[in-house]
């Protein structure tokens, strides 16, 4: 009953992105739709996927093309709306997270998200319990959380005994970390090796995970890893990428760290981190060019760097003077819109070139907030000058430089040697020398007298 109406209430409040006017679902630029072709064929076929729909109206939206964006947008929220009024708690769970959340086309709505999560938590969904328990803690509600946690527990130990796969590892999951039951590593861990033995993927995980923290565990860890990536997990096989280049663990071997990251790049779900290393490495190669699509896809998922760096090849002329204007705006978009430290840094740097301080500065002190190191050197002598927009305080310098040596930033391991080994020592000097000085001048002076 309860279910029912939360669903009867979310139907009637369901979003309309520009229901009054048609939006058209592809736009004039082929090259685009070729690159979308896929991708909409999975949206479209088989009772649509969601998913697939959120990344063509997310790459949509990013190529500057806001009707077809909205419209997918729009297309997407049909489909979950639709699933949901048939009863798939799932689909409530995605329009609860999205509106959570919210992206560039759908604005974040705490209440409808609310509403989608306590209908899929009446719907026996629990994912939904869980994600309403980390709501609840986070509102300082204790007592709900928990009660929201137990539920969830419930649920998964009644259908894991049912033989759902998928329940036991959450079962497995909330015994290990103690979540709605008393915490019970051995038997979470013993879940997961069952699971593994059938090749079960998130058991898989879970074990590498579970491994890879424990001393002495790492190539038990790794193992798991490569048996995900072998099987075509893009996250692991960036891993097994990235530990195959460095030759830590594993013995250095570049032939296979390609195919790995190959792997970790291929369609419909690549690894965001993997392409924007396809990305780094094209630029490393002189070809800038090459590096743009790569990064475009990284940006699509979110990532932040991959953003910075399509700005500043843009800045740097791949696309004329047009494209100079979209990669500084696209700079300060990442800087404001997504609080991007490095693209704070980089627009430091690149009003430092244009000879205006004032802005330089100002950028420099956003970096440093954000926690980014590279920023913190200039962050510190700001602190020195009398004139800074920031309190003069040495002290204060030595703090920011001091965060920024933890961080392993060069230039201020630099900076913290100079200030202990020789600005610290002059200082002392003075300070013991001045008054004796002082003192010596005034008896010269009586003597003279």
């Amino acid at each position: 009953m309860l279910r029912a109406f939360l669903i009867t209430i979310m139907l009637a409040a369901a979003p309309l992105l520009s229901a009054q006017e048609e939006r058209p679902l592809s736009c004039d630029d082929a090259k685009l739709e070729e690159a979308l072709a896929d991708l909409k064929k999975e949206a479209e076929e088989n009772g649509g996927s969601p998913r697939a729909a959120r990344q063509v109206y997310l790459r949509y939206d990013f190529a500057g093309h806001r009707p077809q964006a909205e419209a997918w947008a729009q297309k997407f929220i049909s489909m979950l709306t639709e699933k949901s009024a048939q009863g798939n708690p799932k689909a409530m769970l995605n329009l609860a997270y999205l509106y959570l959340q919210g992206d560039p086309v759908v604005p974040a709505d705490a209440d409808k998200a609310m509403l989608w999560l306590k209908s899929a938590e009446a719907a026996e969904d629990s994912a939904a319990c869980i994600m309403l328990a980390g709501i609840y803690n986070a509102q300082n509600k204790p007592d709900e959380a928990d009660k929201a946690y137990r539920h969830a527990f419930a649920i998964y130990e009644k259908r894991a005994a049912e033989g759902n796969t998928a329940c036991k590892l959450r079962m497995a999951d909330m015994l290990y970390q103690g979540m709605g039951v008393q915490r019970d590593a051995d038997r979470a861990v013993k879940i997961y090796e069952e699971l593994a033995e059938k090749d079960d993927p998130t058991a898989l995980a879970e074990l590498f995970r579970i491994y890879v923290k424990t001393p002495n565990n790492t190539l038990k860890a790794l193992e798991y890893a490569r048996r995900l990536a072998d099987a075509g997990d893009a996250k692991m096989a960036y891993l097994m990428y990235c530990e195959l280049m460095r030759g830590n663990n594993l013995e250095h071997d570049e032939t296979a760290a390609a195919k790995y990251l190959e792997t970790a790049i291929k369609e419909p779900h690549p690894f965001p981190e993997a392409l924007y290393q396809k990305g780094w490495d094209a630029e490393g190669a002189g070809d800038a060019q090459a590096a743009i699509p790569f990064y475009e896809r990284a940006i699509t998922m979110g990532h932040d760097r991959a953003r910075t760096r399509l700005a500043l090849i843009l800045m740097n002329g791949a696309q004329g003077d047009d494209g100079r204007e979209r990669g500084l705006k696209m700079l300060e978009e990442s800087a404001l819109q997504y609080n991007s430290p490095y693209s704070a840094y980089e627009l430091a740097l690149h009003y430092n070139r244009e000879g205006d301080s004032t802005q330089a500065d100002e950028w420099y002190i956003k970096a440093s907030d954000r926690g980014y190191a590279p920023a913190m050197g200039r962050r510190g002598f700001l602190h020195l000058n009398p004139f800074s927009p920031v309190e003069w305080s040495p002290t204060l310098a030595y703090r920011w430089w001091k965060q920024g040596e933890r961080a392993e930033d060069p230039t201020c391991i630099r900076y913290i040697n100079i200030y202990l080994y020789v600005f610290i020592p002059l200082l002392v000097v003075l300070v013991c020398t001045l008054p004796l000085l002082l003192l010596r001048s005034v008896a010269k002076r009586k003597k003279a007298a």
